[in-house]
């Protein structure tokens, strides 16, 4: 069953691709600009590898250090036939953190628009984490609607009705996603199904965006909290002598 804990063993003891050999295709390339490390901005680059068909989409992705709650997602291509489009990508914290034993762990979404035709019209769609058994370690790309059907309703709760575009599901036995390595399986719809082949590099790279961002940013990461170590230890002290008891 998705999400089970024999579902999320069986993910991690999965042959992982090494994109090598003709059977694993690599269907994008990434590459971190290490010229931009120790300027204003990072840079990230993911580039559809397009060996035999004319499509070279490109989106960039510009992450200002010291990393905040602010991205910028920028969709191109190399044969310049279309303008850029910009694509701010902001964080929130909707909900309140969990807490896991001595930890505090901060529930950060991340809005962005996109659109579902090429000249359609815009769509806001939102990074979520649904806190609850075997979850903190999953993002899920939810669809909100039109930027005037928004409600902030709508980001705090996952109805059974809501539109999910894309699941990102860390590779590991935690308990919470991790801050300083990212391994995971992105899901995305098949290709028959998607309404616009071209949103697929945007979502791959809002997800490189984000993940960095909860790397680099403190606010994100899980924070030990202030006086639970010593209260931990009484209970387990108290607990130790009912027992013997």
């Amino acid at each position: 069953m998705f999400g089970s804990n024999l579902y999320n063993l069986k993910l991690w003891l999965m042959t992982k691709p090494r994109g090598e050999g003709l059977d694993v295709p690599v269907e994008y390339l990434v590459n971190l600009n290490p010229d931009t490390l120790e300027e204003k901005n990072v840079h990230i680059q993911v580039e559809r590898r397009a060996l035999l068909r004319d499509d070279d989409a490109i989106v960039d992705a510009f992450i200002p250090t010291p990393a905040g709650d602010q991205s910028l997602l920028i969709a191109h291509s190399n044969q310049k036939q279309n303008d850029p489009v910009c694509i701010p990508m902001e964080a929130s914290y909707p909900l309140d953190p969990s807490i896991r034993g001595e930890y505090q762990i901060p529930h950060p979404f991340f809005t962005f628009r996109l659109k579902e035709h090429k000249n359609g019209p815009e769509r806001l769609v939102q990074w979520q984490i649904h806190p609850g058994p075997n979850s903190l370690f999953r993002y899920l790309l939810v669809d909100l609607g039109y930027e005037g059907e928004f409600t902030p309703s709508i980001s705090q709760n996952l109805s059974p009705e809501a539109h999910v575009l894309a699941i990102y599901q860390h590779v590991g036995l935690v308990v919470w996603l991790p801050a300083d390595v990212s391994e995971g399986v992105l899901l995305l719809p098949e290709r028959g199904q998607s309404k616009n082949h071209g949103q697929e590099i945007i979502v791959i790279t809002s997800l490189l965006a984000f993940l960095y961002q909860m790397r680099g940013v403190k606010c994100m990461q899980p924070q030990r909290i202030l006086g639970c170590s010593n209260s931990l230890k009484l209970f387990k002290k108290v607990a130790s002598m009912v027992r013997k008891h």
